[in-house]
């Protein structure tokens, strides 16, 4: 649905990635085939004990200088939940469709998320059927995020004058809204101050429908070029 709006437009949305470390901004014209801007801007630490008042501040400062004196264009922009900010897990659940698989994943969920259902918004994407002894069971990817999280990265991004038109997750998000053809993590299987595990990246992709490759250390990959 993005992907079709982006082609009808002469500019994309302005996307941000409100990271821990920095706030990084990008915006390509409506067909993908060319940048128009980007930035990154470094944040300031913040003490362990900062209200979430502070930390919103904060965010709301360094994206008005990420904006600042800029060739960004329009007003309309895509924001990334990080994974300090969103809940990402897999489980089994029996094979329901409809109404009674949502209650089924939401009951589960329950014992899982660690807040309140009632204070989440949850999404669900349904992997695969996976044989369990006698019993074939829908494997589901859930995603959460606390409302107030959510209405509080969405403040910061209208403090800026900007209007959010979607909420999406971070790195495989971003390959979507490019069009690449396949995308490849890094920084995984590395010394222990720089490194993370790939499976929350390949999930992301896997619910996206973006082609991804996870390589093991020495592997080679070749692409074709474009059609």
């Amino acid at each position: 649905m993005i992907a079709r709006w982006l082609t009808a437009r002469r500019t994309g949305p302005i996307g941000i990635d409100l990271g821990s470390r920095s706030i990084k901004l990008v915006q390509l014209s409506g067909d993908r085939s060319r940048l128009i801007e980007a930035s990154r801007v470094e944040l300031p630490p913040l003490p362990d004990s900062a209200t979430p008042q502070e930390q919103a501040d904060r965010l709301a400062e360094a994206l008005g200088r990420g904006l600042k004196d800029r060739a960004f264009r329009g007003r309309d922009a895509v924001v990334c939940l990080g994974e300090r900010q969103l809940f990402v897990q897999s489980f089994r659940v029996a094979k329901q469709t409809g109404p009674q698989l949502d209650r089924l994943v939401a009951q589960e969920a329950a014992g899982r998320v660690p807040f309140p259902l009632a204070e989440a918004e949850l999404r669900y994407v349904e992997a695969s059927d996976v044989r369990q002894g006698d019993q074939t069971l829908r494997e589901v990817i859930v995603f959460a995020a606390q409302r107030t999280l959510i209405q509080q990265v969405l403040d910061v991004i209208e403090a800026a004058r900007l209007r959010p038109v979607a909420v999406d997750v971070e790195a495989a998000a971003l390959a979507r809204q490019i069009g690449a053809r396949r995308v490849v993590p890094c920084h995984y299987d590395l010394f222990a101050f720089n490194t993370a595990s790939p499976e929350e990246f390949a999930r992301e992709c896997q619910r996206l429908g973006q082609p991804f490759s996870v390589l093991q250390l020495g592997e080679r990959l070749t692409l074709p070029p474009p059609d």
